[in-house]
């Protein structure tokens, strides 16, 4: 419901200063995403994730597409808690996705368009467990190669300002952690997410 207080007042805003979407003079783009993602845990819910992209686009005049180059960050945080053999435990954890990627767009008719898209980088991951006075807490960070690949759908309501939904996904694979050893709780290592686009065009 967060996502829908500020997204719908500003597809309002747009359509009432809205001019074709030609995208003329834009040379730079900056998209703020958020939404629903899976939990870096296993068998928990779905979290907030969100996201900050930055780069530049060209075009051929022959072709109907459009390339982006874009530095992205994403991230999401997840918390559990349980019992292992009579000792409660407490399990946070958040991880920051840095990579560069390639978007390939494609005009549908009018204001909208399509996406694919595809980054390579980096996810940096930090996670402490609290397993009680007596034991203490641990804490473990690492990094892992990370590849991301999204579909998108974006409405350009006005040169300078757009809005969609994207579905992406980050494939990762990684030897047990920290958790997994000392509590059992097993991470989710992929990030399948849903997530609303605001876009600036410059």
């Amino acid at each position: 419901m967060g996502v829908l207080r500020w997204l719908l007042p500003s597809v309002f805003a747009a359509t009432l200063w809205s001019t074709p979407a030609e995208a003329v003079g834009t040379h730079f783009v900056l998209e703020l995403t958020t939404g629903l993602g899976e939990s870096a845990y296993l068998h928990e819910s779905p979290g907030l994730t969100a996201g900050v992209s930055f780069g530049t686009s060209f075009k051929l005049s022959f072709l109907p597409v459009r390339w982006y180059i874009l530095a992205n960050l994403a991230g999401r945080n997840a918390y559990t808690s349980g019992d292992l053999s009579g000792i409660d435990y407490n399990l946070d954890r958040r991880e920051l996705d840095v990579y560069l990627s390639q978007r390939l767009v494609l005009p549908i008719y009018g204001y909208f368009r399509a996406y694919g898209e595809v980054g390579l980088g980096q996810r940096f991951t930090n996670q402490t467990l609290s397993r009680g006075q007596a034991l203490g807490s641990l804490s473990e960070s690492s990094s892992a190669l990370l590849l991301v690949a999204a579909l998108g759908v974006q409405a350009r309501f006005h040169e300078n300002f757009s809005i969609g939904l994207r579905g992406e996904v980050a494939p990762l694979a990684g030897p047990a952690d920290l958790a997994a050893v000392a509590a059992e709780v097993y991470p989710t290592p992929n990030r399948i997410a849903l997530l609303a686009q605001l876009g600036f065009h410059f």
